[in-house]
């Protein structure tokens, strides 16, 4: 898989020359004049089509839709939509509707037919990228550890409370992921007993992991093992990014660890002024307010705990000849992701459409942002209740 964090894909008015940031400079600052990222890499075309972005029979269309459209009907029956391990109901479907925030059943339940198709491409084709798409249960489990509040939910989701405490706990394994993964992907069950065993055993290109912060937004955090980088890709990420910034690539995991400098503090009891040097030392713009400040540091920090989990993982793989080391890796966010329209609500379907392309090799830049808005919902719909998904009533 390629990585590429300079962008064509800009918002108005943003510098469009390839820069660096260097967090020691200040906001805003290039480092050496116009340089090119050590992350950019020659623009690559996917392997495959993505399905949310696949022109359809207009007769096809229009099935879609009317399963989107019934599906906000009253029923007294129950209408399912089954694929292998993974159902939706009409409830769920209902969320494709207008610009609704999309269900997680349909992310996951996508995820499951992308890695399918992928497991049978790796199958076909030695060439062809090896990558696992992570769904959202990951991270929720891997960052629940480093937050909590008095009624136990995120602390993005409810972030007015003032009793929510940010907590740090040490990371833990997770009892046969690398395992549960080998199978998803090669079709067979391999004793490994960490994620960075998998890797060196199959040679793993890539993870994209879905990031779900419930309500709020959906991105894909892709962790390459060739461009040694940890890299978020946001449909929103222009809000993150400092005036002349087109790159942010931040500090080493030890050197800032933002969720180490929040821990066991009550939201309340943060100061903005420490928030925002906070945000200034990863090279994010500070606001004048709490809680858009600790949105803003939510990237960083889910950047810096996946970082920590695979340090972890790497520890923990027995022989250390398969291990690897990350002294050279880079923690960055992507400013070649397209960014979803105010008020369309479309996180969802840029976060399928990353993982889709990046899995296959390709660059989110040729995601064409027009077209997911117009069509993305309704495909969704084919895919899950048309194309893989199997209909059932009780």
């Amino acid at each position: 898989m390629q990585l590429a964090v300079s962008s064509p894909v800009l918002s108005p008015g943003r510098d469009n020359a390839n820069t660096v940031f260097d967090p020691s400079m200040g906001p805003g600052v290039k480092k050496g004049g116009t340089v090119q990222s050590p992350l950019k890499v020659e623009s690559a075309q996917s392997c495959e089509p993505i399905m949310l972005l696949q022109e359809r029979p207009a007769a096809e269309r229009e099935r879609a839709y009317a399963i989107i459209l019934a599906s906000c009907l009253k029923r007294f029956q129950i209408i399912k939509y089954r694929y292998k391990d993974h159902s939706i109901t009409e409830d769920v479907i209902s969320t494709l509707r207008g610009v609704r925030f999309i269900n997680g059943d349909l992310m996951e339940m996508q995820i499951t037919i992308l890695n399918k198709r992928n497991s049978e491409r790796i199958a076909a084709d030695t060439k062809y990228p090896k990558c696992m798409i992570v769904n959202s249960y990951f991270p929720v489990s891997l960052l629940g550890l480093g937050m909590s509040s008095s009624s136990q939910s995120s602390c993005f989701s409810k972030m007015e409370e003032d009793d929510i405490v940010f907590r740090k706990q040490e990371v833990r394994p997770f009892k046969n992921l690398a395992s549960k993964w080998h199978a998803t992907l090669f079709g067979e069950s391999c004793d490994v007993c960490t994620v960075i065993e998998l890797v060196h055993i199959n040679k793993l290109d890539s993870i994209v992991i879905q990031v779900n912060i419930p309500g709020y937004h959906w991105f894909d955090v892709a962790v390459s093992f060739n461009a040694k980088a940890v890299t978020l890709y946001d449909s929103m990420a222009s809000s993150v990014f400092n005036a002349l910034t087109t790159c942010i690539e931040m500090p080493s995991v030890d050197n800032c660890q933002v969720l180490a400098q929040l821990t066991d503090r009550k939201m309340k009891d943060l100061e903005i002024e420490y928030l925002g040097k906070l945000c200034v030392s990863v090279g994010i713009q500070p606001s004048g307010n709490r809680v858009d400040m600790l949105r803003l540091l939510m990237r960083p920090m889910i950047l810096q705990e996946i970082m920590s989990w695979l340090k972890n993982e790497n520890e923990r793989t027995p022989r250390e000849e398969q291990r690897i080391s990350f002294a050279n890796w880079k923690l960055a966010i992507s400013s070649i992701m397209p960014q979803q329209s105010a008020g369309s609500n479309a996180c969802g379907l840029y976060t399928m459409a990353a993982a889709d392309i990046l899995s296959s090799g390709g660059e989110v830049s040729f995601i064409n942002r027009e077209l997911l808005e117009k069509e993305g919902r309704r495909n969704m719909a084919a895919i899950c209740c048309i194309d893989f998904g199997e209909k059932i009533e009780e």
